[in-house]
């Protein structure tokens, strides 16, 4: 989710689900403005819409906390897989995975078999362009 510079950073973090209610440890990002950013009701705070802003943010969680993938990798890869069920894992999508060949089973939700970032596009969690990808 990408937020507006001016947007408070924490409660922005807690909107987004990369920290919970009661704080925690994030990295914070700077990108371009957008055209427009969208309000929601998320994890407990609303958002609020804002038209063309000169700057963005986005969040990370720290490094050591991501699993890089690749286009063709499924759940089935092993630093997934080893995960307990309804732990939240965060990947590293790189480009190009929404065109890929890989394969993709099911709307919405997937099987296990389909490629893991092909799915985060297919499903609207990231772009072409990869990136963070929260399951």
């Amino acid at each position: 989710m990408v937020y507006y510079i001016d947007s408070a950073i924490c409660k922005a973090a807690i909107h987004s689900g990369m920290i919970p209610a009661d704080g925690g440890s994030i990295t914070v990002e700077l990108a371009n403005g957008l055209e427009a950013y969208e309000a929601a009701m998320q994890n407990g705070v609303q958002s609020m819409a804002f038209d063309y802003g000169t700057a963005s943010m986005f969040f990370h969680k720290d490094a050591s906390e991501i699993i890089t993938v690749t286009c063709d990798e499924t759940a089935a890869k092993e630093e997934i897989a080893s995960k307990a069920v309804e732990e939240v894992v965060y990947l590293d999508c790189p480009e190009n995975c929404a065109s890929s060949d890989a394969p993709l089973f099911g709307t919405d939700i997937y099987s296990e078999d389909s490629a893991i970032c092909k799915a985060g596009a297919h499903f609207g969690n990231i772009g072409n362009k990869g990136g963070e990808l929260k399951i």
